[in-house]
């Protein structure tokens, strides 16, 4: 008889899609806002690089290609307004597996921000660490401060935390302010607290503010996760890069043996072709700035949308995602029975049609009335839809005046969440 462990669910963002893909083709019309993934076509001069390099099949080293690796240095060394060499750097099969082998490598408790991504703490708990929740308070837009930091901090045991955050933030939008971050930089150092930065919307920032890394205040302590699937649209390549502090020698042999033991190697073939990505080549990084642009007024047009309709929400500044708060119609919605999240989304995507995840899924007490919206697949379900969208808004100048008539199904599910929010007043 095969013994298991407890069962450990699917990852919600990963099962919303599959369900919605699934209801689609029975034939269900779905409005689907609950997976993050940019849509747009990946620049040719990539796809053109992993067409040259599709013959290397051998092993690559466990850290990644060495050529790759000072590509990433290099780049990052702009970013970051830092001098960073190429074995701060290590490659992996998706910045996942990376999050996971640092949190193993690490081996402390974690403090996560209320709301964070789905999988921090699934993949805390995996590696048998302690997880300690910093609450963020829906009435200053999910924002928490350094006194609460400190609390948090007070309550872990004597062997000490690791932070793990997210700026551009997925759930909610939001991203660390300049002097926020150069704040968190002076308390961590002060506390002996060591970082994981997640900036894997690092460069998904433009709504008006821009992106600051940790990693500039504290960078003797802090691990920068990022990769290629937001910025260009590379999901599917998975290719993640954690990029270390020089000074942690020990960091880096713990994750690279972790990494022997786990993944071996991110493939060979999408290595090699990643080295373009990080050659600021023109052409690349117009793309980049064009994908970001259109998101940034994409996810701002839903913002406009929601809180018109009176649904209170946090304004987006960076990544694709929108959390918006239904405490306000939490009469309304008790008299219809829904008191938690997984309610809401079950209600939302059952009676109008359109897939949320909850606020549970990202940490929040089921009570609490909250759901994530992804602003990134809706009007963009196929691959012609995305590119003929990406096209004009090039064509247009990258105005926002382009999105007038080019987003109908957006607009049609904003309108229905409108008439649902009436509806329980």
């Amino acid at each position: 008889m095969l013994r298991l462990g407890e069962p450990l669910p699917v990852s919600p963002t990963l099962l919303i899609n599959e369900r919605v893909h699934e209801a689609q083709a029975a034939g269900r019309e779905l409005f689907h806002f609950g997976f993050g993934e940019s849509r747009f076509p990946a620049p040719t001069a990539l796809t053109d690089a992993l067409a040259r390099a599709a013959s290397q099949t051998e092993y690559p080293p466990v850290a990644g290609l060495g050529d790759l690796r000072a590509a990433i240095a290099a780049y990052y060394s702009v970013e970051f307004d830092a001098d960073l060499d190429a074995d701060q750097v290590v490659v992996a099969p998706g910045s996942k597996a990376l999050l996971f082998g640092l949190l193993k490598a690490f081996g402390r408790d974690v403090i996560l921000p209320t709301p964070s991504w789905v999988s921090y703490e699934p993949q805390a708990r995996m590696c048998g660490l302690a997880v300690h929740r910093l609450p963020g308070d829906p009435g200053r837009s999910y924002e928490w401060t350094l006194d609460d930091l400190g609390r948090t901090l007070d309550d872990v045991g004597p062997g000490g935390a690791v932070l793990l955050v997210n700026s551009p933030n997925n759930p909610t939008g939001r991203m660390f302010s300049d002097d926020f971050v150069e704040q968190l930089g002076a308390f961590a150092r002060a506390r002996d607290l060591p970082i994981i930065s997640d900036e894997i919307y690092g460069l998904v920032a433009a709504g008006g503010v821009d992106h600051h890394s940790v990693s500039r205040e504290l960078p003797e302590s802090t691990v920068v996760c990022t990769g290629l699937s937001k910025h260009l649209s590379l999901g599917g390549w998975r290719l993640g890069v954690a990029i270390l502090p020089s000074v942690e020698g020990r960091l880096r042999q713990r994750l690279v043996g972790i990494a022997s033991e786990i993944w071996s190697a991110a493939p060979a073939p999408i290595q090699a072709a990643a080295v373009t990505a990080y050659e600021r080549r023109a052409d690349v990084e117009d793309y980049i700035e064009a994908c970001a642009s259109l998101h940034a007024a994409r996810t701002r047009r839903m913002w406009e949308g929601l809180t018109a309709a009176g649904i209170r929400c946090p304004e987006p500044q960076g990544a694709f995602y929108l959390m918006p708060d239904f405490e306000a119609y939490r009469p309304g919605l008790a008299g219809r029975s829904i008191t938690t999240s997984q309610q809401l989304s079950a209600s939302l995507l059952d009676d109008i049609g359109i897939a949320t995840l909850p606020g549970e899924a990202f940490g929040f007490p089921p009570e609490m009335l909250a759901i994530r919206m992804a602003s990134s697949y809706i009007d963009l379900e196929n691959k012609d839809r995305a590119a003929a969208l990406l096209a004009g808004w090039n064509a247009a100048g990258r105005s926002p005046d382009y999105l007038d008539g080019t987003l109908p199904r957006m607009d049609q599910a904003i309108e229905r969440l409108g008439q649902f929010a009436s509806s329980l007043r």
